[in-house]
């Protein structure tokens, strides 16, 4: 994991890439928002075949305190994860911060999950997936096959996603 210094930065980025998305129409705050997606893979796993849904490592929480320091000034409207603990722990800090509950979306319906996130009414989704979901669903938000499949040892991305009433505005990878 990289040091604090790294993650100030990463922190400055995303606070002013994330405001700058949140705006909205004076009428009616969720009519013409520019939505935020913000996708993330879980936390570092106990590697194990006695479970198919294993716990976070002592580094898998050491990243979850990470990601919850970068985003917890981020108003969240929506959280997603698939329904296993290693992806509900990762972001659950996250929607306590934001009185909000973790929607269980099932890996198998993407192309359904990614119309449900471009149709809503709500501004700002966190996504947490796995290393073969993200990207698939990333590329079915933005309508391209732009991301390939996550290096199974790589928990350090995070995807963001800004959507225009009209268009994809832009998509950005970094590291934490």
């Amino acid at each position: 994991m990289k040091n604090s210094n790294f993650l100030l930065l990463i922190f400055a980025w995303v606070c002013i890439s994330l405001t700058a998305c949140q705006t909205h129409s004076d009428e009616n705050p969720k009519d013409g928002c520019i939505k935020t997606i913000v996708l993330v893979r879980h936390a570092e796993k106990i590697i194990t075949n006695e479970t198919k849904d294993p716990d976070l490592t002592e580094d898998g929480f050491e990243r979850v305190n990470q990601l919850t320091e970068l985003f917890k000034d981020w108003p969240v409207d929506v959280f997603l994860s698939t329904d296993y603990q290693r992806c509900t722990k990762t972001i659950a800090p996250l929607a306590n911060i934001n009185q909000q509950d973790i929607e269980i979306y099932e890996e198998d319906e993407l192309v359904e999950l990614a119309e449900r996130i471009k149709s809503s009414d709500a501004c700002s989704f966190m996504v947490v997936g796995h290393s073969d979901t993200n990207p698939y669903l990333m590329n079915h938000i933005i309508g391209e096959e732009k991301y390939e499949r996550i290096d199974v040892d790589d928990y350090s991305g995070i995807f963001i996603i800004a959507i225009s009433p009209d268009s994809i505005m832009d998509t950005k990878v970094i590291r934490y």
